[in-house]
């Protein structure tokens, strides 16, 4: 007998699944009447006939986050302003893609744009608040902070 998980897991939809482990997936358990020896098939009451305990289905991703990966792809691979205009597509569609801005920051402190770095990195800090001190992103943005207004006291001094 096929197994119920088994049409779930052809799904393109399904992330993953819980089996029930009552049932072993199938749904049916076998009952045995003490009294006559009969055997019968029940539905399973701890997944009530669906071999599964849970399901949980693949989001869609938006196109936000579609611009946001796309941007980090450009930024691994070195093409920084190409990274920036996928983050900017990203922003234009959900502002609050806090992310997408604090990889922006790094990507114009590549291409020695330290005003711009210093401001997006600033954004983030301002976002989190001291609340978030030990937030990875967090951090990352007190650094690139840091580092752009260092670069722009350098290049004030030269001036």
């Amino acid at each position: 007998k096929m197994s119920k998980v088994d049409a779930y897991t052809g799904s393109k939809n399904i992330d993953s699944i819980k089996v029930c482990l009552s049932c072993q997936g199938l749904g049916t358990l076998k009952q045995t009447d003490i009294s006559t020896s009969i055997v019968r098939e029940v539905e399973c009451s701890r997944c009530q006939g669906e071999g599964v305990l849970g399901r949980v289905q693949k989001k869609e991703k938006s196109d936000a986050i579609l611009f946001k990966e796309a941007g980090d792809r450009y930024l691994r691979r070195g093409d920084f302003g190409i990274a920036i205009n996928k983050y900017n597509a990203a922003l234009d569609l959900e502002p609050n893609q806090i992310n997408a801005v604090a990889n922006r920051a790094l990507a114009y402190f590549q291409l020695s744009d330290y005003q711009n770095a210093e401001m997006d990195a600033t954004f983030v800090i301002d976002q989190f608040g001291s609340k978030e001190e030990t937030n990875p992103m967090y951090i990352r943005s007190l650094l690139r902070r840091g580092l752009a207004r260092a670069r722009l006291e350098q290049s004030q001094e030269k001036a």
